[in-house]
């Protein structure tokens, strides 16, 4: 893993661990008012969904431009044999 994704993964892993403090001090705080209470968690959910979702489109993302880059090798592959059967 490169130093630049190293990073990204860090300041990821740093922003969720803050974020996740600052939601349960805000719950906490807003213990006597239960609608507010429930506000908080409508956004922890939503924080929680989006977060998801863009750790599965990445994944998604990555095994799309690999499988990309696997067909064009079987193109090659294939030019390369027509090739050579032409030259026998």
């Amino acid at each position: 893993m490169n130093s630049k994704n190293f990073l990204y993964l860090l300041l990821s892993l740093l922003t969720l661990v803050a974020g996740y403090a600052y939601i349960r001090y805000a719950y906490n705080v807003t213990d006597s008012f239960p609608f507010t209470q429930e506000i908080v968690l409508i956004i922890l959910g939503t924080l929680a969904t989006i977060f998801i979702t863009a750790l599965l489109l990445n994944k998604q993302t990555a095994v799309e431009i690999e499988k990309e880059q696997n067909v064009l090798h079987i193109n090659l592959k294939i030019s390369t044999y027509q090739e050579l059967l032409k030259l026998l």
